[in-house]
């Protein structure tokens, strides 16, 4: 392995592609090689991540693309986790280190190895996009950019995202009964939500403008009352981010501690219009972490509920994804923006999706189109959003079996979780494909 390293290493110098901070990468690498004398060599998938497994009925099927095994430490299989995996699902990647383990921390040797593998692999992963797929040096560097940045680099032989995970894990566990604030969330959803379509039945309802020509009503205040009422009298310490309370600049929002998310009507023109797709939303989120968190759709008589860890509901009844594997044979949803100026990108990007799968939808209510993706009525849906329409919704929609993403990379100091800009939900068999569609 060290041997195949060197090489790469004298590739990666002539290249002429520069790693940031590379000179401290390198230095890391230089200073722990001793740590690979003597290690077993035992036989590797060696391409295995998260995009290489089969998943049947919510259960591990089966493994993929065995053709680039090798031989080595097996350690060395788990260098796809910060470098692929940690992008799609932190809690699987730790998951994967922590079952590896015994479901007990992992030792400093365990984490020494793990930091030199995955700094050897930055150094090949450049040499070999360059030689395989060159239209996506961009993209590696991104991913490797990442990596640098959660070792700081490579300073921490423990990444930043698993321990931050663990912490978030013990305060969890310790502080909060996720069925309790699910239900919560379920109560408080369906009470706003059954009230704002008593109002339109019985009143006019008063419409106003916001900025960008957005409207808001006399409904979406009285659910944004309903709501935040409920969460005050019930949990008065925890804070409270919503689309109507003024909170617009959401990119300097702490979302430390304990913050409830809440959408108190989502698909505002479509209720003022009697159009039925128009939900409630409220989440719960700790640390950027959504841990429960409901969507209420009056019209259509569906409740969505989300429990991190223990599925998603409609009605009650479990959620599945519906199984696709071709863009071609996907239904997917998607938005326009309410500001003008935004609108073009979103022109295109319909335009490309037509192109290449079935059909689209445009429901104008991205809080319930999400939620289709999760019960099956939808393959993906994407859109730029903002954190109250993504945050119980995507709760829903992974709880059920879908992967998310962002076509480009999430802003430092903005959880992954609650960062709705050209965000993607889809069903894991057309969710590269249709990735790599967006990113083009």
């Amino acid at each position: 392995m060290a041997a195949k390293h060197h090489r790469y290493r004298m590739e990666y110098t002539e290249c002429g592609v520069v790693i940031d901070n590379e000179e401290k990468l390198l230095s890391f690498i230089d200073d722990k090689l001793y740590l690979m004398k003597e290690k077993p060599n035992m036989f590797q998938h060696d391409d295995y991540h998260i995009g290489n497994l089969i998943v049947k009925d919510g259960e591990l099927a089966g493994v993929i693309d065995f053709n680039r095994n090798d031989w080595g430490d097996p350690i060395h299989e788990f260098v796809k986790v910060g470098l692929i995996d940690v992008e799609v699902s932190v809690p699987f990647s730790a998951g994967q280190i922590l079952g590896y383990n015994n479901n007990s921390e992992p030792d400093d040797e365990f984490w020494q190895l793990y930091s030199l593998y995955l700094a050897m692999t930055l150094i090949s992963s450049v040499v070999w996009i360059l030689k395989v797929r060159p239209d996506e040096l961009d993209s590696m560097m991104l991913k490797i950019h990442k990596v640098m940045d959660d070792h700081n680099n490579f300073e921490l032989t423990v990444p930043k995202w698993y321990s931050e995970y663990q912490v978030k894990e013990e305060r969890n566990e310790m502080e909060f009964d996720l069925r309790e604030l699910a239900w919560f969330a379920e109560q408080a959803v369906t009470t706003a939500g059954d009230r704002i379509s008593e109002l339109r039945s019985r009143e006019p309802i008063e419409v106003n403008y916001k900025d960008a020509g957005e409207l808001v009503t006399s409904a979406d205040l009285l659910s944004e009352r309903i709501l935040q009422e409920a969460i005050m009298d019930k949990f008065p310490g925890h804070r409270i981010l919503s689309e109507e309370n003024g909170v617009h600049r959401w990119d300097s929002f702490k979302f430390d501690g304990p913050v409830w998310v809440m959408d108190p009507l989502d698909g505002t023109v479509n209720f003022a219009r009697n159009l039925p797709h128009y939900g409630v939303s409220l989440a719960f989120a700790l640390d950027g972490v959504v841990l429960a968190g409901a969507v209420y759709a009056p019209d259509l008589n569906c409740t969505y509920v989300g429990i991190k860890g223990e599925g998603s509901y409609c009605n009650g009844e479990r959620l599945r994804i519906r199984k696709c594997t071709s863009l071609l044979d996907a239904v997917i949803g998607t938005g326009y923006p309410h500001d003008p100026v935004q609108v073009q990108p979103a022109i295109e990007r319909v335009n490309r999706l037509r192109r290449n799968c079935r059909d689209i939808r445009r429901f104008a209510a991205p809080t319930v189109d999400i939620c289709y993706v999760a019960s099956g009525q939808l393959d993906a849906h994407t859109e730029s959003l903002s954190p109250w329409d993504v945050a119980a919704a995507g709760l829903i929609a992974r709880e059920a079996g879908a992967l998310y993403s962002h076509v480009q990379s999430v802003p430092d100091g903005i959880p992954n979780e609650l960062y709705g800009e050209e965000v993607v939900f889809s069903t894991p068999g057309i969710f590269d494909d249709l990735l790599t569609l967006l990113r083009i």
